[in-house]
């Protein structure tokens, strides 16, 4: 008895409705990511660093420029509150991607911090990575690089 296993040149059956699934997935992901950046970026207009934080999952690591890894919420609200501190204002980001597996995503992105009235401080790139936490997807390490020199 054996068994028969497709030549090398034999079609394969592509399950559409998987890659479909799989399409609307990323889809829903990209939503629910870009509609908690636009919470992230509500609080830092409101110089709230405990809201900042909050769209962080509990084991969050915030990874700073020129600073120690910040874990924890607190840890992290510490890190917004000292960016409220040093006079920055607002931020605007560019997601550039986003992809999915399971319960965790990353996105890559470019990000721009204003202080005063609207004069650019800095600005670079950065890394998400978040994890679908009770439902709702959170920031679970985020690491930001600026374009500036040192």
């Amino acid at each position: 008895m054996g068994m028969d296993y497709p030549s090398e040149g034999a079609p394969r059956r592509v399950d559409k409705e998987a890659s479909v699934s799989s399409m609307e997935q990323q889809t829903e992901v990209r939503a629910a990511i870009e509609a908690a950046t636009r919470q992230l970026i509500d609080a830092f207009g409101q110089r709230d660093a405990a809201g900042c934080a909050s769209l962080y999952t509990e084991q969050g690591a915030m990874l700073p420029p020129n600073a120690d890894i910040a874990r924890g919420r607190q840890a992290i609200q510490d890190v917004w509150q000292g960016i409220f501190d040093a006079g920055l204002t607002a931020f605007r980001v560019e997601s550039l991607e986003v992809e999915s597996a399971g319960d965790l995503a990353y996105e890559m992105g470019r990000y721009t911090l204003y202080a005063g009235d609207n004069d650019v401080a800095d600005e670079g790139k950065y890394i998400l990575i978040w994890k679908r936490d009770a439902g709702q997807w959170r920031i679970h390490r985020d690491i930001v690089n600026t374009n500036r020199p040192a």
